[in-house]
């Protein structure tokens, strides 16, 4: 009887932890609490960017590159988007990040996830090439699934033909995202990332 009710604590301060980020106990995450180091949240422009919990620093974050029509080159602002999140990826060398590539609906099923592939390739060959090491890179090549907006206009396909990068903690899950209080001047209240959402990336 003790052992099942200290497994149904275990777990119901693990599900705590889940839903409210760095929210831990010091018996259980004591371990965990010098990895959780920074907070994702929305600025004022929409931008996501990346909080560090001790010295308050920001750095921006892109949460997404995008590409052409049936292409998977990088054209020069989405490098720029990418070398913004270099920066963060060498600042906190714990950090990990999970690159999943998207297309739009045009084509068949098995075409846009090749093109996915490709899309990602691109962008991890880039990390590569700037020191981020492969074993803190994860690649899903997901093709025309999850679409963030319908595909019926060119601006909406525009928008699913997207590579995201999604920030991850050492242990390989997503970085924990905070509720900030509303008095910090920079953050727009109304535009706070709720813990398990994931931000609309429109362009």
């Amino acid at each position: 009887m003790y052992k099942c009710t200290s497994m149904i604590k275990l777990m119901s301060l693990a599900l705590l932890a889940m839903l409210y980020g760095c929210a831990s106990t010091e018996e259980l995450y004591a371990e965990y609490e010098h990895q959780c180091r920074v907070s994702i949240v929305n600025n004022v422009s929409g931008s996501t960017v990346v909080v560090d919990d001790a010295s308050g620093g920001i750095l921006l974050w892109e949460p997404a590159v995008y590409f052409n029509y049936d292409k998977d080159t990088l054209l020069a602002l989405e490098y720029a988007r990418l070398d913004a999140d270099i920066i963060v990826l060498e600042q906190y060398a714990e950090l990990k990040i999970d690159v999943r590539g998207f297309t739009d609906s045009i084509a068949s099923e098995q075409y846009n996830i090749d093109l996915a592939t490709r899309r990602v390739d691109r962008v991890i060959d880039y990390l590569k090439s700037k020191g981020i090491a492969e074993t803190r890179i994860r690649r899903a090549p997901l093709g025309e699934i999850l679409p963030l907006t319908d595909n019926e206009t060119y601006e909406d396909r525009a928008i699913n033909r997207r590579v995201e990068l999604l920030l991850l903690d050492q242990t390989g899950r997503a970085a924990p995202i905070r509720l900030l209080d509303k008095s910090e001047h920079w953050l727009d209240p109304n535009n706070i990332s709720q813990p398990g959402t994931e931000k609309d990336w429109r362009r």
